[in-house]
């Protein structure tokens, strides 16, 4: 019985997740994404669907978009167990919707790890990746901070932060 019309039950929530992986299509896997990202609430359900995409991920056979879609997948709920691996997809042999997808799912543990790991890491940050990575950084004030100390310690150039993300840095309050 459903919990709410907001919810999936958790039987639906399967068809979703086995859509997500058994088809071929990006825009079906994207669909069934989007879905679990709107609707699921029932992590024991989504905890083994997690531990397969992140499979998929980590294996350089798969296309880029369905190990990009498997990373997205990892991210619906806080990724910190699959942390450590998903840091080893930022790097330039990594295709670019997979580094991408790596920001996007990483930027959702609530602490401060991926931008500690961005400033070590920004010489092998490729330009492509750079503004989506400068975006994590806005997303809390601890984590602006260490984008403005790093900017000040010289670690990543300001001319890596785009001009519309200049403009947001000024406007912070806490900005230096």
């Amino acid at each position: 019985e459903r919990k709410s019309s907001l919810n999936l039950t958790d039987a639906e929530q399967i068809k979703v997740i086995s859509n997500f992986f058994s088809h071929s299509f990006p825009a079906v896997r994207k669909a069934a994404l989007h879905v679990l990202q709107t609707f699921s609430e029932n992590t024991a359900v989504l905890d083994d669907a997690r531990a397969d995409a992140m499979m998929i991920a980590m294996d350089e056979r798969q296309p880029e978009d369905k190990r990009a879609d498997a990373v997205d997948l990892v991210g619906i709920q806080s990724p910190r167990e699959y942390a450590d691996k998903l840091m080893t997809l930022l790097v330039p042999q990594q295709p670019l919707p997979v580094q991408l997808a790596t920001l996007r799912s990483l930027s959702a543990i609530p602490d401060t790890t991926l931008s500690h790991h961005l400033v070590e890491s920004w010489p092998l940050v490729t330009p492509q990746v750079q503004d989506a990575a400068i975006k994590t950084f806005l997303t809390s004030d601890d984590r602006t901070n260490i984008l403005l100390n790093a900017i000040e310690g010289g670690k990543i150039l300001a001319s890596s932060v785009s001009w519309p993300r200049r403009v947001m840095l000024m406007k912070q309050d806490n900005a230096k």
